[in-house]
C-alpha cells in the first residue's frame, strides 16, 4: 500500500463491487464493514494507516477486506507468509472462526504441511499440477506419500500436541 490508507478505507474496498458509480456506503455496507472489522479484531486499528501496522496486524485487515465482500468462498494463497509463529497461529484460527460461524468455504494454499494438519480438515496435495490425493491430513501427510511427492528424506510423525501429522527433515545429506 503505497497511499496513506485507513484500515477502515482499506476494509471499505471490499463493499465496492457492491456499490453504485459514485455511490457512498450505505447503513448495511458500514455495518458489513464493522463486522469485518470486529471478526478479525481489527476495530481498534480502524483509523490508523494500513502502512504503519505490524504484518500480522495486515495481514487480519486484507482478510477483512475479502470477509467484507461477504463471500461464500474464501481463497488464501500463503495467508501466514512473513508472519512469526504467533500471528500465524492467529490467522489459522481466524479463517478456521470464519468458516464454523460464517459457513464460508476456506481454501488455502500453504506449503507449511505441518500447519496444514494442524489447522485444515481436508488437504488437496498437488504435484506438478496434479492432484495426488484429497483426504483428511491424516491420509494425505504421509511418510510415504510426501517422500514420493518431493523425492526428498521425509518423515512424518504424530504431534505431540494433538496426534496430527508433524513432517520432519534433516538438513544433512547423510
Amino acid at each position: 500500500f503505497e497511499f496513506p490508507f485507513s484500515v477502515e478505507q482499506v476494509v471499505t474496498m471490499g463493499r465496492f463491487p457492491y456499490l453504485e458509480r459514485f455511490k457512498k456506503l450505505a447503513q448495511n455496507d458500514q455495518e458489513i464493514v464493522d463486522e469485518a472489522l470486529a471478526w478479525t479484531q481489527t476495530i481498534h486499528l480502524r483509523d490508523r494507516l494500513i502502512s504503519q501496522l505490524s504484518s500480522g496486524e495486515r495481514q487480519r485487515v486484507l482478510i477483512a477486506r475479502a470477509v467484507a465482500q461477504k463471500p461464500s468462498i474464501l481463497m488464501l494463497d500463503e495467508p501466514n507468509a512473513h508472519l512469526d509463529l504467533k500471528h500465524q497461529i492467529e490467522i489459522f484460527r481466524l479463517l478456521q472462526r470464519i468458516n464454523k460461524d460464517s459457513s464460508v468455504t476456506v481454501v488455502t494454499i500453504l506449503h507449511d504441511l505441518t500447519a496444514t494438519a494442524v489447522f485444515f480438515k481436508k488437504v488437496a496435495l498437488l504435484c506438478k499440477g496434479r492432484l495426488v490425493k484429497t483426504a483428511p491430513p491424516q491420509e494425505v501427510i504421509t511418510t510415504e506419500i510426501l517422500q514420493d511427492v518431493y523425492q526428498a528424506d521425509i518423515e512424518v510423525h504424530p504431534s505431540p500436541l494433538g496426534g496430527v501429522p508433524q513432517v520432519s527433515y534433516c538438513a544433512s545429506d547423510n
